[in-house]
């Protein structure tokens, strides 16, 4: 039976015919919620889904469900997978398709993926930003993998040596983050010194000489 069914049951028909999601349970051992119809086995999320299922078979099944299973399926990818299929590049330029349409295909949505969150479908290999938009990209993944680019850009992120900035540059790379928290902690504090000036308690209280 496993064998004869593992595309079928690496699926949930019920999720896919009404939200129109591929929900994969491949990693689920039991068969407790499994139906049988006409000679084929189906794997249900729950109760509630099977008592579905069970009900209205013929509304979740081929030829008259709704959506029909896709002929591409999206696959999550390891780093190591992704080395194997060098020199292909990233598709969507790197970056995460899901929060660019969240975030209304504006400028300001495009985040680059990370290479922990890769998903191969329809022959090309998307990054994702994290496990939350990941799963739904492996959820919907015909709603993300068409989206246009924008003709703007961000600029490519280059790393730098932050010490070979001038001292200034530095100082705001390295250390600017934490002297404002230690100032607003210390405004918050409010020392008092009755001989000393606002200036000299402020650098005694962060400990600047």
């Amino acid at each position: 039976m496993q064998k004869q069914t593992r595309r079928i049951l690496s699926l949930l028909p019920v999720s896919l015919a009404t939200k129109h999601e591929l929900v994969d349970c491949s990693f689920e051992t039991t068969m407790k919620f499994t139906a049988e119809y006409r000679a084929r086995y189906y794997k249900l999320a729950g109760q509630k889904e099977m008592d579905m299922f069970l009900a209205e078979a013929h509304k979740y099944v081929s030829p008259t469900a709704p959506h029909m299973l896709p002929d591409s399926l999206p696959k999550y990818v390891t780093k190591a997978e992704v080395k194997q299929m060098f020199p292909k590049e990233l598709a969507f330029r790197g970056y995460c398709p899901v929060t660019y349409v969240l975030g209304h295909k504006r400028y300001e949505a495009l985040t680059p993926g990370s290479r922990d969150h890769v998903v191969l479908y329809d022959d090309e290999v998307f990054s994702m930003l994290d496990d939350k938009t990941m799963e739904m990209f492996l959820r919907q993944p015909w709603k993300y993998n068409r989206t246009p680019l924008p003709a703007k850009l961000p600029p490519p992120r280059v790393a730098q040596d932050v010490t070979s900035l001038p001292m200034l540059g530095y100082m705001e790379q390295a250390v600017a983050k934490a002297i404002i928290a230690s100032m607003t902690s210390c405004s918050d504090f409010k020392p008092k010194y009755h001989t000393s000036t606002p200036t000299n308690q402020l650098c005694s209280t962060l400990d600047i000489t």
